[in-house]
């Protein structure tokens, strides 16, 4: 049967990388001991006899998300000591260290944990999170644990022995008509003090047990924050410079970016751990550079190899310094000096961001998303260590490979959790069978519908302008900053036309064109996608856009999603400037700004659909616009690992991962919804079959937090099917107006109310309106629409559940106030 494919006309016009959060992470682990991430809980027993004497020298903490554990590596010894389990079920965590204590983040718990070094004994606390957890952040010291929460607002002092509260701060109080501020991640310095930059403003603020401080001066929003030989350090890559930072948060020595005749193209800039000097990375030209505050300057730029990959943050030790490659999964060791060659540790993990640690004079390797670990000497010679066998898991525990006694339990004046912990417990490789779970939901984004209200599409004034260039390059890692080898980047500025009044607060798309895309990182930090091929973060309090992800095709971006741990954001880019339903997967570091890879449909026909990742994050999933095939790739290597046949007989037009089951729900042009089983991406197993009460197409899906799934089709409904229930008939079916697209679904993050974006009603009624409902089927409000809305496209909520973005055709997010409606 000839597949039929309908896509939705944009309506006439009338507005959020390479490394990962992991490799921003890696960058806090190494030279500062913190981790980037959210916080955990576990217990314990020993693997080894309590008289063993645990030293600091090669031994070192890492994270093995698959089974939920920290493992402990003895790099001497060439083994895995210990896996700590520290969730019940596999999903990202970071690991931290201090001496020879372990720290683990869980961003789904919210919970801290420290392990004793000696006696593995583990104590958890419930830190005080005033923001997103997914975004909060630790660092671990010998004196100190503090915690960043995850609005980039508090920061919560704890002693490190025993993790009680020292104390809470304000990192960047409110000045007489300033919002808000955002910070970048902390970094811990020699002294114990915490150093956090505002992103916004580049206002520098430090912290102690006792006491803080602020800056008396401000860098700009362009400024980063790294440490060498145990001292911050400001870098404004842009203006070639770099500060010492003095105790009192002043500029100190500076030296500037730049070799004789060097072309300055950063990648990575890493602070030296044992002299007070930086190394700049720069893949493009295969270069790499030693600066030191001493000289001023930085050396002549020295040959590589790098091969345009994308490279994580660098570690030095014993003379060399040490770059992952995440394009290769290989470690570059080079000479700062340049007296010896640059030799290669190919190959140690999977292509995608993993760990580099340098402890106790050893430099460490970790994949947190597989049994891969192990040890690499300047010589480039690698010794790996496998952290657990196969098939492990959270579920069970097998027996200490060495006699052992139960180790202590935490002392009885340990801070309680909120919730009760998952079971900790300590196994030694190989592991536990295998076991996955269900995290937080990526959130619903739009896609461009089917059939449509008749529009004469969009107009010169939205429509990109063409001839920017093709997209970067199809394989996995290709592309540096900016998009891929080949392509122009697209200029992501401009002057936006005025808004009329009688709206909603907005934010202006500042290209001027239609927004596309909207996902919020955080309460406060907002992504918003549009037709000029563009992607802007949004600091939401102050309306200023605060990082730029610039595309390659000039065509425009028609969907945004953010990973759950919101390290990966991955859009829809258009190839074609009149064909508004093919396009390129472009992948985004949201720490560095940096492309990670470009995805491409293996067919030429391109992906019409915004993609979406797994509740663990391991996969992402996008639709074929040619035959409705879905295909799956790893978001550790971003290669294809699986494709699922176009389900029914006619296009699929919207994705959707369940939060709880893990199923992925395909609508249809044929009037179902088809719910796949992918925990075998090779293998995906069609799980059921939902079909739309009324025989129309499906256009829209999204999935609540318990896991309720809600459907949209050509007719103005919106079905809901309860979870578990086994049920093909709906629980709730919901009206918009007869005959019209429901474009978009979203859940507030209670899963208690339900938002929908529609077009083009031919009866009387709003022609584009959002609509809110409860999850009984009760309108909780009036249709929106604001005075100016030319077509709402896409919409999420707010984390905090109090405000609803919703894009539209007319260069605007539009922010609704949903703080009344129970969230």
């Amino acid at each position: 049967m000839t597949r039929a494919r309908f896509r939705l006309p944009l309506p006439r016009p009338v507005r959020a990388v390479a490394a990962s959060r992991r490799g921003q992470a890696v960058a806090v682990v190494v030279l500062a001991a913190a981790v980037t991430g959210a916080v955990l809980a576990t217990g314990t027993r020993d693997a080894y006899p309590l008289t063993r004497v645990v030293q600091d020298s090669g031994l070192a903490w890492v994270a093995s998300d698959r089974i939920g554990a920290l493992t402990l590596l003895d790099g001497v010894a060439g083994q895995a000591v210990v896996n700590i389990q520290v969730r019940q079920a596999a999903g990202p965590l970071e690991a931290g260290q201090s001496g020879t204590a372990g720290y683990a983040l869980d961003p789904a718990a919210g919970r801290l944990t420290r392990v004793d070094g000696s006696t593995y004994a583990a104590r958890t606390v419930q830190a005080a999170l005033a923001g997103a957890g997914a975004s909060a952040r630790l660092l671990a010291g010998p004196a100190t644990t503090d915690v960043e929460d995850g609005s980039g607002d508090v920061l919560s002092v704890y002693t490190a022995a025993t993790l009680r509260t020292a104390r809470q701060a304000v990192m960047f109080p409110e000045e007489p008509g300033d919002a808000e501020a955002s910070a970048d991640p902390a970094v811990l310095d020699s002294a114990g003090r915490a150093w956090v930059l505002d992103r916004g403003t580049g206002r520098l603020a430090w912290f102690t047990a006792t006491a803080s401080g602020l800056g008396p001066r401000a860098f700009g929003a362009d400024a980063q924050l790294v440490l060498a030989g145990g001292e911050p350090v400001v870098v404004q890559a842009a203006a070639r410079r770099a500060w010492l930072i003095g105790a009192d948060g002043s500029a100190g020595a500076s030296l500037t970016l730049s070799g004789p005749g060097a072309a300055l193209s950063v990648d990575t800039i890493s602070g030296e751990t044992a002299a007070r000097g930086l190394i700049v990375t720069d893949s493009a030209h295969g270069t790499y550079q030693a600066c030191a505050f001493a000289t001023g300057g930085c050396s002549a730029p020295r040959s590589a190899g790098f091969g345009g990959g994308i490279l994580g943050p660098a570690v030095d030790a014993n003379g060399r310094v040490f770059v992952p490659d995440y394009t290769t999964g290989a470690v570059w060791v080079l000479d700062p000096g340049g007296a010896a060659g640059p030799v290669q540790a190919p190959a140690l993990t999977g292509a995608g961001p993993f760990d580099l640690i340098a402890r106790g004079g050893l430099v460490f390797y970790n994949d947190p998303g597989s049994s891969r670990a192990g040890t690499i000497a300047a010589s480039g010679t690698a010794t790996a260590i496998v952290k657990y066998g196969p098939g492990a898991g959270p579920a069970a525990t097998q027996a200490p490979a060495h006699p052992a006694p139960t180790a202590p339990t935490a002392p009885a004046s340990a801070p309680a959790s909120t919730s009760p912990p998952p079971t900790a417990t300590a196994s030694p490789v190989p592991g536990q069978p295998a076991s996955s779970a269900p995290a937080s939901s990526t959130g619903p984004k739009h896609q461009p519908g089917p059939t449509p209200p008749p529009s004469p599409g969009p107009s010169q004034s939205s429509r990109p302008a063409p001839g920017h260039g093709d997209p970067g390059g199809g394989d996995p890692g290709g592309g540096g900053p900016g998009g891929g080898p080949g392509g122009s980047t697209v200029s992501c500025s401009g002057a936006p036309p005025p808004i009329p009044g009688n709206d909603p607060p907005s934010l202006t798309d500042p290209g001027g064109a239609g927004v596309y895309g909207v996902a919020y990182e955080s309460s406060t930090m907002l992504a918003a996608a549009d037709l000029n091929g563009c992607v802007y973060l949004w600091d939401v309090a102050r309306k200023r856009v605060v990082k730029t992800f610039a595309g390659t095709s000039g065509t425009g971006i028609y969907g945004v999603t953010l990973s759950p741990g919101h390290a990966i954001l991955a859009d829809n880019e258009l190839t074609s400037a009149s064909n508004y339903g093919v396009g390129d997967i472009a992948v985004w570091s949201t720490a560095t700004g940096r492309r990670v890879a470009t995805l491409k449909e293996p067919h030429g026909h391109g992906f019409g659909n915004p993609d979406v990742f797994s509740p663990d994050g391991s996969l992402l999933a996008a639709d074929s616009n040619g035959d409705g095939d879905i295909y799956l790739w790893s978001t550790r290597s971003y290669r294809q690992v699986g494709v699922i046949p176009g389900p029914g007989t006619a296009l699929v037009y919207r994705l959707a991962f369940s939060p709880v089951t893990g199923l992925l729900a395909a609508a249809d042009a044929d009037g179902h919804v088809y719910l796949w089983d992918t925990r075998d991406p090779a293998k995906p197993t069609l799980a059921r079959t939902l079909a739309d009460p009324g025989g129309h197409p499906m256009n829209s899906v999204a999935f609540g937090p318990d896991g309720t799934l809600a459907a949209g089709d050509l007719d103005g409904n919106v079905y809901l099917w309860s979870p578990g229930s086994g049920s093909s008939t709906p629980s709730a079916s919901l009206t918009t107006m007869p005959g019209a697209v429901v474009v978009d679904i979203a859940f507030s993050p209670s899963g208690h109310s339900l938002a929908a974006t529609t077009w083009g009603a031919p009866q009387a009624g709003p022609p584009y309106a959002t609509y809110v409902w409860s999850t009984a089927g009760q309108p909780l409000t009036p249709p929106l629409q604001a005075a100016s809305s030319a077509g709402g496209t896409r919409l999420a909520f707010s984390p905090d559940g109090r405000t609803l973005a919703v894009g539209d055709e007319d260069h605007s997010v539009f922010l609704w106030d949903v703080s009344q409606l129970g969230g």
